[in-house]
């Protein structure tokens, strides 16, 4: 098997850890073996040698040997090895900037700088990411936002006002209007949520796999859905 770590197998295991990761989020271990078994369903299968060990080294291990922090696997096998890949020139501009802003979603947005970084034209950057991504990089970016918010949210005693500047809005009342606009509920109401709910919200209303579907060199490969 080659060594290639494909972008669209990337996407459809990413959305798999979403998934599980929002069975975890009441604390519930029931909801959690519900989510177990969802995720062996949405695992991708692995097309190369790199996606094997991805899969056998750190996915697996975390999930059946009893992890209840998807989170944790999912920082682990990203530093473990898309670190790697992302230092190789099939990772196109666009895929570069989803994964910074990953990391830096709460900092400012600045499009000219992240074309610059990358070495993509702003104009060529943008027009490539709403290609792979169905979004376009500030819609991306505030998903991103709103999904940590949730999970914030969720925390006992957590404050409103605190969870928008935790994820990047100086302004409270920004906040809720992107919460508002994207999921129809106010912040308040999403502490609220059942597990069914709270999956539902997180992989289509707030889910960020667009209507793009992406490949190593940049072309579109079609829709991945979040299901």
């Amino acid at each position: 098997m080659v060594e290639i770590l494909g972008t669209d197998w990337f996407h459809a295991l990413t959305t798999a850890c979403q998934r599980l990761a929002g069975s975890t989020l009441n604390g519930d271990r029931e909801a959690f073996a519900e989510g177990v078994e969802r995720f062996r369903d949405d695992l991708p299968r692995a097309r190369s040698a790199v996606e094997r060990r991805v899969l056998e080294d750190c996915v697996s291990p975390a999930v059946w040997k009893g992890s209840h922090e998807p989170h944790a696997l999912l920082t682990r096998w990203v530093r473990e090895y898309l670190q790697t890949f992302e230092r190789d020139d099939r990772w196109p501009a666009h895929w570069k900037v989803a994964r910074h802003l990953e990391g830096h979603f709460r900092e400012a947005l600045d499009i000219v700088s992240l074309a610059h970084v990358f070495g993509r034209g702003r104009t060529a950057l943008m027009r490539d990411f709403r290609r792979a991504f169905g979004f376009t990089i500030a819609a991306y970016q505030t998903r991103l936002r709103l999904r940590q918010a949730v999970v914030d949210l969720r925390i006992v005693d957590s404050n409103v006002e605190a969870v928008a500047r935790l994820v990047g809005y100086r302004s409270p009342k920004n906040f809720y209007a992107a919460f508002k606009t994207a999921t129809g509920l106010t912040p308040s109401d999403a502490r609220n949520l059942t597990t069914p709910e709270l999956r539902r919200l997180l992989d289509l209303k707030l889910g960020i796999i667009g209507t793009g579907g992406g490949t190593a060199d940049g072309t579109t490969t079609g829709s991945i859905g979040t299901g």
